[in-house]
C-alpha cells in the first residue's frame, strides 16, 4: 500500500472503530488500534475461543486498556465462555453502551446463580442500553432484569427442534411479562424461539 493510502486510512477514526479482542491481542496493538479510532463510538468484539474451538480467557491487561475508552463504547458483542465473563472487572456502570450481544457468550452456568452475576447487573450495568440479544435458553428471564430501556430485543434459540426443556419454545407467560416490563420496546425479534401455537396463544 503506498503512503497517499496509509496516511488516509490512518487519518480517518471512523476506519477504525471496529475492535476486535481475543487472547492473542498484542497490548500495544490493541493500543494503537484505540488511538487511531480518536474520539469515535467503538463496536467491539470480546472473543474467547481458541484455535481448538474452546474457550480461553482474555488477559485483564487489555481489557483494562479497552476500559480506559469507556465513554466511547456504544455496542459490546460478547463471544466468551463463563470464567471469562465472571473474571473480567466490569465497571458498575457502562453508561456509553447501546448495544448488547450474548447470544455467543456461554452463559450457561449462571442459570442457577442468584446474585452478583453479569446478567443480571443489566438494567444497572447498562442504563442506556437500547438494544440486546440473547439466547432463550441461555437466559433466564425469570431471574435477570431486563433494562426498561430496550427499543429492541432479540431472542434466539439453539435449534427449531424443540425436544428436550433447553430447547423449548419461549411460553406465552414469558413474552407477556416482558412486553409488560419494557415500555419503550419498539421491536421483539423471535428466532425459532417460538411454535404456531404460541405465536396464537398472544394478544398486544
Amino acid at each position: 500500500v503506498c503512503h497517499h493510502w496509509r496516511d488516509l486510512a490512518l487519518s480517518a477514526p471512523t476506519l477504525w472503530k471496529t475492535v476486535k479482542i481475543d487472547y492473542r491481542t498484542p497490548p500495544e496493538a490493541l493500543r494503537a488500534w484505540l488511538n487511531r479510532s480518536g474520539d469515535v463510538e467503538l463496536n467491539v468484539f470480546l472473543i474467547g475461543w481458541s484455535e481448538e474451538n474452546k474457550f480461553s480467557d482474555i488477559p485483564s491487561s487489555l481489557f483494562d486498556c479497552l476500559l480506559e475508552q469507556a465513554s466511547r463504547l456504544q455496542a459490546l458483542i460478547l463471544m466468551v465462555g463463563q470464567r471469562c465473563l465472571m473474571s473480567l472487572k466490569w465497571p458498575d456502570v457502562m453508561p456509553a453502551v447501546h448495544e448488547l450481544d450474548l447470544t455467543n457468550a456461554s452463559l450457561r452456568a449462571l442459570l442457577d446463580e442468584t446474585s452478583g452475576t453479569f446478567v443480571q447487573s443489566l438494567a444497572t450495568r447498562f442504563p442506556a442500553l437500547q438494544v440486546l440479544s440473547v439466547r432463550h435458553n441461555h437466559f433466564d428471564f425469570n431471574i435477570w432484569k431486563l433494562p426498561t430501556t430496550l427499543r429492541i430485543l432479540k431472542i434466539y434459540n439453539d435449534s427449531n427442534s424443540w425436544t428436550s426443556e433447553s430447547t423449548s419454545p419461549v411460553n406465552v407467560a414469558t413474552i407477556s411479562r416482558i412486553l409488560s416490563q419494557l415500555p419503550a420496546l419498539e421491536e421483539l425479534y423471535l428466532e425459532h424461539a417460538l411454535t404456531l401455537d404460541t405465536v396464537s396463544d398472544i394478544s398486544v
